[in-house]
């Protein structure tokens, strides 16, 4: 078989392949971004409207393989959803032990503009009492202070309270959170 055939027999096969792709999306202009000045003149049109269009229906055409390579390994090894580690406060984190009376003296909000609540917390008030009322009678409350390096190398710091039964940390609530770029 010739050279051209075997051209003419690829780009028959990437274009039924792009035409299979169009009739499994057909509404795939539905997502399309319009411009925020439209322009009337022909060069910008054709740029805007005519020009990526042919260059992803060629891309489909030359690069068809390639795709359907990628579509079965996707279908064979789905990528796994990243899933980021819940945090849990550590025993080594665990700084001192306060009482309920102590923790809302120390968090008490001192708004001279009244725009918070004058309550321990102020706006999470309501949050902290719902944390009070997960932990048991027989947790202690400590204070925290958490400083991590996460995968990507930035520094997380938190800080809160922690119930603790039997030395082991539980329920926490946090007072502060912060990302900060690391020192590299």
């Amino acid at each position: 078989m010739s050279v051209t055939l075997y051209a003419s027999l690829y780009y028959a096969i990437g274009v039924a392949f792009m035409l299979a792709m169009l009739l499994r999306q057909p509404d795939s202009n539905t997502f399309r971004l319009e411009p925020l000045v439209r322009r009337d003149d022909l060069a910008d049109r054709l740029m805007e409207d005519v020009l990526p269009p042919l260059l992803g229906l060629l891309f489909v055409v030359l690069c068809w393989p390639w795709l359907i390579a990628n579509m079965v390994r996707e279908r064979l090894f789905p990528p796994k959803p990243f899933q980021r580690e819940e945090f849990a406060v550590k025993r080594e984190e665990i700084q001192e032990q306060l009482s309920i009376e102590r923790i809302e003296e120390l968090e008490q909000v001192f708004d001279p503009m009244h725009a918070a609540p004058e309550l321990p917390f102020g706006h999470l008030n309501g949050a902290w009492k719902a944390f009070l009322g997960r932990v048991g009678p027989a947790s202690e409350l400590w204070s925290f202070v958490s400083v991590r390096t996460n995968d990507w190398g930035t520094i997380e710091s938190r800080a809160g309270y922690v119930a603790v039964v039997d030395k082991i940390p539980g329920n926490h609530f946090l007072t502060r959170s912060a990302i900060t770029a690391s020192e590299k």
